[in-house]
């Protein structure tokens, strides 16, 4: 009578929990927990030291350090006999634990139902079919260690226990949302990078299940006591510095060791504080939730400025994560095609450097789908910017047309910035490389005391069919810039008219020194007006994309409206004359207003 009874409280708190999806969320967290989304990078959980619990396996205890000796990368996965998400996702499970067995990978089964019967146990388990050891998980002390909050969540750990990834196996299944097979292999990605020690496009989703009781409790990670390099602030560096803070890459100073950090420490405590690093300039008011968002969390700024107070000790090098690898080559892998300048570009080693240019000719059999690009400079620390625009030799615009400052508003195809010079595509997706075009490139240098030399080199990876997309760039602008002399707060604005409907699935804002601001709004046919991407300090000195997690729908007649404003005033450090009437052109001391964007065409 007890087991009917428990039975069904169980099944009763279920379907309460379908119907109403757990009031401790607000409605707009509801409506995320119904499918897997990807959560924000300044919001993520992930990248941390953790603690090294006590798990009962097989009967015996064994820490977590202990356990992970053996292997090369550990997933756990919740286990819950009840949860209907939690069965569905088992053949995933299944297939994931035959693909990487022979690879060093490792599976975990947490079972944190304690209340039923060992016979009730075994019987679900054999049903499930999984490989892995389940861990019992007396007292939930690695369910708070992981803070788990669903049934359906799997975490990917390193040998080192640095968690790299949390979150849903995949796409296919969510509350009420069943798919053929998945569009994002979440797990799996997160597998291979880690084994190759490389850094996470996605390290954090939502994992739509069955919420765990810990998910209404406070969170259980332990105070910092002690915060030290090794533990704590080299798993902070390799989330959002070394990327560009490395030998071989633009930023002017390396932050992968102990030493390193500590000689830099004061220097990006003020960064941080400033909010000069890591780069980012969104407002959180407007548009988003972004895939590429920089931002540190407030918890890692001030376990950094713990660290900082405390005498910035090193702690024990035992604690240290696994270092990332880099390639030398191409981040894309191994190119299909690789093309060079053939003139090499002059950088002087002080002084303002005009804009260079250079073109590449493209001689192919065919018409080829490019998968990723990639955009190399042989003078990384130089780099400011470089552009590179896709002209079709058959192109029938005109001569005037296709030359000169319009060449920066059609045909953009790729670019570098300092940390970013690498573009993948998602899956069913490719742009369009004509068979018989030329590459322009727009070259920004800056001096910093030495005197170099550059070639630039593109680098594509091809489909070998047409994708389920085409990706094509556009841009709301306004080429007939006028900027009065003295003008402080000059806006200006383009507009770009949607011919079809189409998703949008990035933006790049670009102007020069003498923009304060930038702003894309969508005006859509019933009237709505919507700010997508507000840029309240625009900040020249970082040509960055912004790229959604969800595609914005726009439905034919949509407009797209950028607005900058201008300061020309004496007042702005970075105007180069405020006495002149400015134009839109190339050079820095000129201005422009392009608000590019990456779209497809909906069918």
């Amino acid at each position: 009578m007890s087991l009917q009874w428990g039975f069904a409280v169980r099944l009763l708190n279920f379907l309460i929990l379908l119907a109403v999806f757990c009031p401790l969320f607000t409605a707009e967290e509801k409506a995320k927990r119904f499918v897997s989304e990807i959560v924000p990078p300044h919001k993520q959980r992930v990248g941390h030291l953790l603690p090294d619990v006590d798990m009962k396996i097989a009967g015996e205890q064994v820490k977590l350090s202990t356990y992970l000796e053996s292997c090369e990368v550990l997933v756990i996965a919740i286990f819950d006999v009840d949860c209907p998400l939690s069965r569905k996702f088992g053949p995933s499970l299944m297939r994931l634990e035959a693909a990487y067995s022979k690879r060093g990978v490792q599976f975990l089964h947490l079972h944190h139902d304690l209340d039923r019967s060992e016979a009730e146990f075994q019987k679900a388990w054999q049903v499930r079919k999984l490989q892995g050891p389940v861990v019992r998980d007396a007292g939930a002390r690695l369910q708070k260690a992981l803070e788990a909050k669903t049934t359906t969540e799997i975490f990917v750990i390193d040998k080192k226990r640095t968690l790299h990834y949390r979150g849903a196996i995949s796409d296919q299944y969510g509350i009420g949302v069943v798919r053929d097979k998945p569009s994002q292999t979440y797990v799996q990605d997160a597998i291979e990078a880690v084994l190759a020690r490389r850094s996470l496009a996605i390290p954090q989703t939502n994992a739509p299940g069955c919420l765990l009781a810990s998910a209404s409790e406070p969170s259980t990670k332990p105070i910092l006591r002690e915060v030290t390099y090794h533990q704590h602030i080299s798993r902070i560096m390799q989330k959002h510095c070394v990327q560009c803070h490395r030998p071989g890459s633009s930023a002017p100073f390396s932050l992968e060791h102990y030493k390193q950090v500590k000689r830099k420490a004061e220097t990006i405590s003020f960064a941080l504080e400033e909010g000069i690093m890591p780069p980012w300039f969104a407002s959180e008011k407007h548009g988003g939730p972004w895939l590429n968002e920089m931002k540190m969390s407030e918890e890692e700024k001030q376990t950094f400025e713990q660290w900082l107070a405390a005498g910035k000790k090193e702690g024990d090098p035992k604690d240290a994560p696994l270092p990332l690898t880099w390639s030398n080559e191409w981040e894309i892998g191994e190119p299909d095609l690789v093309l060079t300048s053939k003139r090499a570009v002059s950088i002087p080693a002080e002084g303002t450097i005009p804009y260079k240019f250079t073109s590449i000719e493209v001689d192919l059999p065919e018409d080829k789908w490019v998968a990723a690009v990639e955009v190399k400079t042989q003078a990384p620390q130089h780099m400011h910017h470089i552009l590179a625009f896709v002209q079709d030799k058959n192109d029938q615009r005109s001569r005037a047309e296709r030359r000169g400052s319009l060449n920066a508003v059609k045909g953009y195809f790729a670019g570098a910035v300092p940390g970013k010079n690498a573009l993948i595509f998602p899956e069913g997706f490719a742009k369009r490389l004509p068979k018989s075009s030329r590459i322009h490139f727009q070259l920004h240098y800056t001096a910093n005391g030495e005197a170099a030399s550059d070639k630039v080199s593109i680098a594509f990876k091809f489909l070998d069919k047409a994708p389920k997309h085409e990706i094509k760039t556009n841009s709301a602008s306004q080429i007939r810039l006028r900027i009065p002399p003295h003008a402080k707060n000059h806006v200006q604005r383009g507009i770009y008219t949607a011919k079809q409907d189409i998703a949008i699935i990035s933006f790049n804002p670009h102007a020069h020194v003498r923009s304060t601001a930038f702003r894309y709004e969508v005006l859509y046919p019933n009237g709505k007006r919507e700010t997508v991407l507000d840029i309240p300090q625009y900040d020249f000195n970082w040509q960055l994309d912004y790229k959604l997690v969800k595609p914005l729908v726009m439905p034919k007649n949509s407009q797209i409206v950028v607005s900058c404003r201008y300061d020309n005033s004496a007042d702005n450090p970075n105007n180069p004359d405020p006495n002149v009437w400015v134009r839109f052109g190339d050079q820095t001391w000129d201005e422009m207003l392009i608000g590019y964007f990456d779209y497809y065409e909906v069918e």
